[in-house]
């Protein structure tokens, strides 16, 4: 199940960079593509539940229960029964469910989205400049939210200056977003309609079909249009930026739930309205427990486990791709990269990646274990220069044992 599988590379990366000090924390990811708050965040909790699995995935589902308290009180804003009918949406909303068993910082991106969105609707205006400034340095699409904010508040020539004030004290880091930008090669191809489709289905964009048979009494609540562009926003300017600087991926959408999920309650007091919401929070649970027990992460935990049961003096263990690195170190393989044919990318983590740790000839060793994975960029570009032992697949991964030559 979610809570238990083992850690992913960008579940692993999170779990490693954690485990510097905070000023190091801050100065690594100024050189990666995601910005500190996070890492911060569980950088201090390890120190507290401790580094498993289960514990850092702890501190993830933590923000997700939050953001179901947030949305209920954005409905209450409302009427009671509104944000009642939220928190049953958040909670079981298939996305953010997910999210919030991965060590990785988007179920806090959707935490700090709702909140963001709360205090704005509310009269809590300091608290609005603290949360967006905390939504900016945790993922570069919270951009997204705070830009449609400032953006609505300038057009009802009401000025938002607590977001005013959340740029100014994002402007610092800019530097590091342009230069990762100029470094980061694309690793996906141009998002074309299909892709566009396939996306809105995986953020849950078709519980927006409530909408259809309210839609000339919805158009005209006051915060129709809002919402609105906060879920339309993130999705179509990622759309468009990503025909030339690819990024189209359904977890950095997530910021734009929370604005699918409050469009979907605008339709509450509408005859049947409350039966079609029933339908649909029934559906999201039903999805959410079958991603709940069915398993998405490759097993290096039992990899890890009978590399180990295994390993002889003299023997090492290598990845074979830069793809596994995260994960070895993480479950105490410390295996380096075996990269004679191509540089590793930046994309995968190379802040964390000492030099020393990619290796562009074979050490002398007894024996090589040769972990890969069954995905793009996975393998060794080469055949091992080896003579194959045996072979043992678990899941995506595959282990290899081979002796010299």
């Amino acid at each position: 199940m979610l809570l238990t599988e083992s850690l992913w590379r960008d579940e692993a990366f999170s779990a490693l960079l954690a485990q510097h000090n905070p000023l190091q924390i801050i100065q690594l990811t100024a050189g990666d593509a995601t910005p500190f708050i996070f890492y911060e965040l569980l950088h201090f909790w390890t120190g507290l539940f401790g580094n498993s699995e289960v514990a850092m995935r702890g501190l993830t589902t933590l923000f997700f229960l939050a953001t179901v308290v947030v949305m209920y009180l954005v409905g209450r804003l409302r009427n009671r029964r509104t944000g009642l009918w939220l928190a049953a949406l958040t909670l079981t909303q298939p996305l953010l469910f997910y999210y919030a068993f991965e060590v990785r910082a988007y179920s806090l991106l959707a935490l700090l989205t709702a909140l963001t969105v709360y205090f704005y609707l509310s009269p809590r205006k300091i608290l609005l400049g603290i949360s967006a400034a905390a939504l900016l340095y945790t993922h570069l699409f919270g951009v997204w939210v705070v830009a449609t904010l400032l953006l609505w508040s300038i057009i009802k020539k009401n000025i938002s200056w607590p977001l005013v004030l959340a740029v100014l004290a994002f402007v610092p880091w800019l530097p590091s977003y342009l230069s990762v930008s100029r470094l980061v090669q694309p690793f996906l191809p141009p998002p074309d309609l299909r892709d566009l489709a396939t996306k809105l289905g995986l953020i849950g964009a078709p519980i927006l079909i409530l909408l259809l048979p309210y839609w000339k009494k919805v158009v005209t609540d006051k915060n129709f249009w809002l919402f609105a562009t906060l879920w339309a926003g993130p999705i179509a300017g990622a759309f468009l930026v990503s025909q030339v600087k690819p990024f189209f991926l359904e977890r950095y959408l997530i910021v734009s739930v929370p604005a699918q999920l409050l469009l979907a309650g605008l339709t509450l007091g509408e005859r049947f309205s409350q039966a079609l919401l029933g339908l649909a929070v029934a559906a999201q649970l039903t999805a959410s427990l079958l991603t709940w027990s069915t398993p998405h992460k490759a097993p290096f935990r039992e990899l890890a486990v009978a590399v180990k049961s295994e390993i002889k003096s003299g023997d090492v263990v290598l990845n074979g791709t830069s793809l596994t690195y995260f994960e070895s170190q993480y479950y105490g393989l410390n295996a380096k990269i075996y990269s004679p044919y191509s540089d590793v990318p930046y994309y995968v983590g190379k802040v964390l990646i000492p030099d020393q740790d990619i290796l562009k000839a074979l050490p002398a060793a007894a024996r090589y274990w040769v972990i890969e994975l069954g995905e793009p960029g996975g393998m060794v570009g080469e055949p091992f220069p080896g003579i194959l032992k045996r072979t043992e697949d678990f899941g995506r991964l595959k282990l290899s044992l081979y002796e010299p030559s």
